[in-house]
This record gives structure tokens, sequence and C-alpha cells, in this order.
């Protein structure tokens, strides 16, 4: 048996690192002498190599890695060891086993980019990176193999084919991740305050020989925020004023009033909305909701307005069941209402109290809301009316046109723009850059010697104001004919009737005096929610009919009189406003 020497130079072929197969062709220099080795019956040989590996692969990460993309390709490099051992079964063939040591590290490379902020020029810039992963593998490998003698002298030795199968046992394996930047040359991963081109992304041991995954580049910063929209402009002129005074009279009708004080249940306590000081002056709006707060002290104005006029209080419960404190509940009540009215300066000797288990006109009791408004202190004033329905009155006004120019720029899409003024009672839409007319209607007091008209323009982001001031005494004047647009009338019935009660009749008639012949009235029926909504539809439509036909019976045809129903109501959630809901409604158009 004899040693030999080779120094052996392998070429492999495309071969994955995964392979766990592979069949390579060597060629070799013999140092020995050229002689028939058939009388050699064993050999042993070292083998020294270099090999070069292919990588056909399809992962994004593996085991650690960060995915940067597809890896397809790579290559690589490594020393490999061998001791193999031969024997003879011919001239020229041989059979072998060798054992040894391959390194088949490789470089898997994917071209990336991100977007950078630039600080220098201030702008995006695109930076093309390449990722790659060096994955250090070492394999413990057995080959065996067959040896064929093509030509016994070729140089200074045979020159061999040999035919293997080689089997691959990992023994080591790791893998080092890294990031360069290939363009542009001035950018740099900054890192504890160096720059560096290339910047290591991870590391690792390789625990199996799975097939290799993804790699992603780090996420880019985020993109410089959008520039802020340009600042929205707007601006209103107004000129050209074109007006005159019309001086006149015309009627109004008072707010209606709710003449009862509701109470809580089992309390004789006058609850604390309603206004019970001196100093609770009665408010002049005309919301008869909110006026019903200060139902005593406009119950005080009319009985110191007319001194030969009384007051009848009349208390009550929601019924034995539910207030079982019965007649002596109403009578507390009561007394509570006069002894407020005793403080707004009213006499005693002019109020008489009576009590009732419920009221002369009950709500339902079958209904939370009527055994509610059966609570309560009824107010019946004699020798005085409860309110003066219509009251005529002296009206001055400023009437005529005015022009309104109007200028904008960057209104942000989906903005309207609005037009208000103190001479106009609904808003108007306008266009963002436009002039147009707007009608003047403006009351004024007969001291007035110059009226300011004003106007504002706006959108949800921007709004523009202008003013111009009419001197009054250069107005042309004209006398109007009596004015009833504005009359708008409400009288009410009791729970669950259409019957016109007497002070309602005598109402009507103030209404009816001055008006000329030809105004058009029409007749609004309403009801409250309680109850069917056939039966609330039936009292609107009674309600409305019989206050036609009484009309007609004072004044013939004098008048053109429709009737119609209700669909505007005051809040259900309170008992006056179901009180006002029980009515009707009249306007007026001359």
């Amino acid at each position: 048996m004899r040693f030999r020497s080779f120094v052996v130079v392998k070429i492999f072929p495309w071969i994955s690192i995964v392979s766990l197969l592979s069949i390579f062709i060597g060629i070799y220099q013999a140092n020995a002498q050229v002689e028939p080795l058939l009388s050699e019956k064993f050999a042993i040989h070292p083998k020294i190599g270099f090999g070069f590996t292919g990588n056909s692969s399809n992962f994004h990460n593996f085991q650690g890695t960060v995915d940067c993309g597809l890896f397809q390709k790579g290559s690589g490099s490594g020393v490999t060891g061998f001791i193999f051992g031969e024997y003879p079964i011919s001239p020229s063939v041989f059979i072998g086993m060798g054992i040894g040591y391959t390194d088949r590290s490789s470089t898997l490379t994917v071209p990336g980019s991100f977007a950078s902020y630039d600080a220098t020029s201030q702008t995006i810039t695109a930076v093309t990176t390449e990722n790659s992963i060096h994955a250090t593998l070492g394999y413990l490998e057995l080959q065996p193999e067959f040896r064929f003698s093509l030509i016994p002298n070729f140089i200074s030795g045979p020159l061999r084919a040999v035919g293997a199968a080689r089997f691959f046992i990992p023994m080591s394996g790791s893998f080092v991740q890294n990031e360069t930047i290939v363009s542009p040359e001035n950018a740099a991963f900054i890192s504890t305050g160096k720059r560096e081109q290339t910047r290591l992304v991870s590391s690792g041991q390789i625990k199996t020989l799975a097939p290799l995954g993804i790699i992603v580049p780090p996420a880019p910063p985020p993109p410089l925020p959008p520039p802020p929209p340009p600042k929205p402009v707007l601006a209103l002129e107004l000129s050209n004023v074109k007006a005159e005074l019309h001086t006149g009279n015309e009627i109004v009708a008072s707010s209606a009033l709710v003449n009862v004080i509701f109470f809580n249940q089992k309390s004789a306590e006058i609850p604390s909305k309603y206004k019970t000081n001196k100093s609770d002056v009665l408010p002049t709006q005309s919301d008869p909701v909110k006026n019903h707060e200060y139902v005593v002290s406009h119950i005080a104005s009319i009985l110191r307005s007319n001194p030969k006029s009384t007051v009848i209080l009349e208390g009550a419960t929601s019924g034995a069941d539910d207030e079982p404190e019965g007649i002596e509940l109403a009578k507390l009540r009561t007394e509570s209402v006069s002894r407020v009215l005793v403080n707004f300066g009213v006499n005693p000797d002019r109020i008489t109290t009576r009590s009732s288990l419920l009221p002369r006109n009950p709500s339902n009791q079958e209904f939370p809301e009527g055994r509610i408004e059966n609570r309560r202190v009824d107010i019946t004033i004699l020798n005085a009316p409860l309110q003066e329905y219509v009251s005529r009155r002296q009206v001055t006004e400023v009437n005529g046109t005015a022009s309104a120019t109007i200028t904008s720029k960057n209104i942000p899409d989906g903005e309207h723009l609005t037009l208000n003024s103190n001479c106009i009672e609904n808003s108007i839409n306008v266009n963002a850059s436009t002039e147009i007319t707007i009608p003047l209607k403006c009351k004024i007091s007969n001291e007035q010697t110059e009226f300011t008209f004003t106007a504002e323009v706006s959108s949800p982001s921007i709004k523009a104001t202008a003013e111009q001031t009419v001197p009054i005494t250069k107005l042309p004047i004209r006398q109007v004919d009596l004015k009833v647009d504005n009359f708008e009338g409400i009288l009410r019935f009791e729970y669950n009737s259409s019957e016109l009660t007497q002070p309602n009749k005598e109402l009507l008639r103030q209404m009816l005096e001055p008006l000329p012949p030809g105004t058009s009235i029409t007749i609004y029926g309403s009801a409250d929610a309680l109850g069917t909504g056939q039966r609330n539809l039936q009292l609107s439509e009674e309600r409305a009919k019989n206050t036609e036909e009484f009309i007609h019976s004072l004044s013939g045809n004098k008048f053109n009189i429709t009737t119609a129903t209700q669909t505007e109501k005051f809040p259900e959630n309170t008992p006056e406003g179901r009180f006002l809901n029980r009515s009707m409604r009249i306007r007026l158009v001359k």
C-alpha cells in the first residue's frame, strides 16, 4: 500500500447550497511513477481543493434574517480537504471512498431602494441599495466513487475521470446580513453618530438547512407633510343703497297665554321654573312656551291695570289613586298661588279660590301626560280681558334695495357662501365671486335719524362683514295701508274639544274689526300628540272648520278664508306645550 500526494482542482456545476448530492469531474496530477497500479491492493491519498458554488434560490427570509426582497441568485467559493482510500478492480478502473470537509459558503444579493430626505436640497431622494446575505456553511462529506483511467501517460501521470456520489452532513452554519448604499454617493447610514456606506442588518446561526427566505428593506422615512392649503380670502362691499321710508299702521297678535300653573306630583309648592318675584318682568318675546314661566307676573299686571277685575283660582289633583291627599292638596295649591299674587300687590279680597279632585276640563287620566296636566291651578280673570288679542301700532320701515359685491379666493371645496343681513328674514346662498341685489326691509323707531344697514357673507371657514349708514331724513316718505303680514294669532281649545269658547269668540271679533275687505285669512287647526292620530286629525280639522264658520257668521263673504292642518308644533314634552298645541292658528295676508 502506498500513500500518494495530490493537488486537486475541482470544478462544480451549478448546485444549490441545499443539495445533498453532487457529481463532479476531477483532473489531478500524480507525482508517483507511471506503472501498473493493479499490483497495489489499496491506496490512501489526501486531497486539497478549492470549490466554487452557484446558487439558484427563491426565498425572502429565513431564521432571523430580515425581509429585503426576493433572493434568487448567489455564488461563493471555499476550500475542500479529503482523505480517500481506493481499491483497483482492473488496470483502468478503481473504486474508492473519501471523507472530508467542504466550505460551501455563498453570498446572495438583491437590489433595493427607499426614499430618503435630503437635508441639503430639502427634497425626497431615492436611495439605491444592495442587500446581501453571506452564509457560512461547512459540511462533512462522504464520497463513494469510481475512477477510470482515460490516458495512462498524460504529461506526468494518468488522466482519470471520476464518477462519484457525495453525501453532505452539515457541521456548522451562520449568516451575516448587510445593506450597502450603491447610490447616490453622498448617501450614508448614520449609526451612533457615524456615517457608514454599509450597515449590519442581522446575523446569527443557521440551525437547519431549510430553504432560505425573504428580506425586506427597512421602512423608508415618513414623507414630508403636504404644504398647507392656501389661506382663504373673502371680501364684501355694500353700495348703491336705494330706499324710501314707509309709514303706516299694522296689526299684530299678542302672544298666547296658558293661564295655568302646573305642579309636581303630591306637591303644593310652585315649581322653580315659574318666576314668582316682583323683579321678574314679563318679557316682550313672542315665544308662548317661554312666556309661560311669567304667567303669575302677567296675571298680576292685568289685575293692576283693571282695578275692578277679580281672579278665580281653581286647584285640582290627578285623582285619588295618583294623589291620595285629594281635595286638601288641591286647596294647598290654590293657597300657594294666592300668596304669590298677594306678594305681587293683588288685594286678597279680589282673589277667590276653589278646589276639586279633578279640573273642570280634565285631561285624559289614562295617559301619564294627562295626569301631569291635571295637577294644576286654573286662573280665570273676571271683568278684564286675559289678553289683548289684536294690537294696532304705528310702524316705520326702511324699504328698498342695496348692491353687494362679493369676492373670494381659495374657498375650500364643498363650502358654500351664505349672506345674512339685518334687513332680510332668510339667508341667501351666493356664489364665490358675484354681485347681487339685496332687498331691504327694516323697521326703525320714530326717533332714529339714521339707519345702519349691515351684512355678513360667510362659509364654515371664513366670514366678511360690511355696513352702510343711511340718513333717514334724506329718504322719501310714503304712507302705506294697514299692514297685516306680521299677524299670527293662537287661540286655545279645551282638551278633546273643538268648541269655540266665549273668550275665543271675543278675540276673533277683535281681529276682524280692523281688517279691510278682501283680506286672506288662513286657519290652521292643531292638536296635541295624546290619543290616536286619527282622532287628533279629526280634532284639528273640526277646530279649523268651526273657526271658519264663526268668522263667516260675523262677516259673511267679506274675507277670503282657507283652512289647513298645522304641522309646526310646540314641544310635546311640557304640559304648556301640549296645551298650546290644542289650538288653531290664524295668519293674514292682504
